[in-house]
């Protein structure tokens, strides 16, 4: 199988290559140089990367959280928009063969968050959007899943150089939900 991580060099990103890679699964991802979800050609970036690549297992491992210097624009750039290109991609690109793609969510999402409204409102949205790739695509060989996270504590997308207790519980944490994404996978192609 081989998988492709958008943001693989995050702290999600990099966490679940690690899982990934030690489930024998080949695993490439994007960064931040290869598709900058702020720019105006982001979604040629990722068609031509997906083109290229054509994963089996696509995780979108993007996001931004409120905070004094990030715009609500540049927040939805990295929530909503990688979850509306891969949907638009796929509308146009129907697989012909068995294509998982994973948003992974938050336990915030659609409810109401006084640090970060605008993160927990955009997740809300993306689980609209979810729905409706699901039934979009229902009965065909795209499946959309969805996987909502328990609060991770060690990163917030900084990892350091030595891994903290916390930071080795948010990789057990991981390495679980990862696991039970694979063999829920693994289930749909062996049946």
């Amino acid at each position: 199988m081989d998988s492709l991580i958008l943001g693989i060099n995050g702290y999600l990103g990099s966490n679940i290559s690690k899982v990934l890679a030690q489930e024998g699964i080949n695993v490439t991802g994007t960064t931040r140089t290869e598709i900058d979800f702020d720019d105006e050609n982001s979604y040629q970036n990722l068609s031509k990367i997906l083109n290229d690549r054509n994963p089996d297992f696509i995780i979108n491992a993007l996001g931004e959280i409120d905070s004094d210097y990030k715009l609500p624009v540049e927040i939805f750039n990295s929530i909503f928009l990688p979850s509306y290109f891969l949907y638009r991609y796929f509308c146009e690109n129907r697989p012909f063969k068995d294509v998982f793609v994973l948003t992974l969510g938050s336990n915030s999402a659609g409810k109401p968050r006084k640090g970060y409204p605008i993160y927990a409102a955009l997740k809300g949205a993306e689980v609209g959007l979810i729905q409706t790739a699901r039934e979009n695509f229902n009965e065909s060989s795209l499946h959309w899943l969805y996987e909502e996270f328990p609060r991770l504590e060690g990163g917030l997308g900084k990892i350091s150089i030595e891994a903290s207790p916390r930071q080795s519980h948010d990789y057990t944490l991981i390495s679980e939900v990862i696991g039970k994404v694979l063999a829920n996978i693994r289930e749909v192609t062996n049946s």
